[in-house]
């Protein structure tokens, strides 16, 4: 119920251009800095599962974790490591 009160508070400011408390902005400050904060990074040993697959032959799975490596946005090294494995199972 507050979050819908807050968004009819926050569309009759942009649309009347009318003042608030806060110096006519919109979204607090609190709002604004958890959105620009970046989410938590992927915490996983890529490198790991990627020696465990390559080392038992899988190489759908191997396949199956660089794209989710590139999903995820892991880093360019690791990436590049992971495909230099599948291509080395071929």
């Amino acid at each position: 119920m507050v979050a819908e009160t807050s968004a009819w508070g926050r569309a009759i400011v942009a649309a009347t251009g009318a003042d608030t408390k806060n110096s006519g902005s919109v979204a607090s400050a609190d709002e604004v800095k958890a959105r620009q904060t970046p989410p938590e990074p992927f915490r996983d040993d890529w490198m790991a599962k990627a020696n465990d697959l390559s080392f038992k032959g899988d190489i759908e799975a191997l396949r199956a974790l660089y794209s989710e490596a590139i999903k995820r946005k892991a880093k360019p090294e690791i990436v590049e490591a992971i495909k230099a494995m599948g291509e080395a199972l071929k």
